[in-house]
């Protein structure tokens, strides 16, 4: 998926089959890691190509967090680099 509403259609169909939803991302993701190939009813979700709403992509917040510290939200693909990038 894309967008959310292509993400959402994805998970009310896996949800309404009956199905587990696993998100993977760009890398990291090997056979088995994810989803045994024994495993039936589950749906692997690659969000390499999701972009997610401005409002939650790359977002530090100063404070609101568990016990009120800062919190960080970073896309799928990220890289510490980023992460480093955005808190500076």
């Amino acid at each position: 998926p894309k967008t959310d509403a292509e993400l959402v259609a994805i998970v009310t169909a896996a949800r309404n089959n009956g199905c587990k939803v696993r998100p993977v991302g760009t890398a990291h993701s090997f056979d088995g890691l994810v989803h045994q190939k024994t495993e039936t009813n589950v749906v692997v979700v690659n969000l390499g190509q999701y972009t997610p709403p401005p409002s939650w992509n790359n977002v530090l917040a100063t404070t609101g967090g568990t016990g009120g510290g800062p919190t960080v939200r970073m896309g799928a693909g990220r890289t510490f680099l980023d992460l480093m990038a955005l808190v500076r």
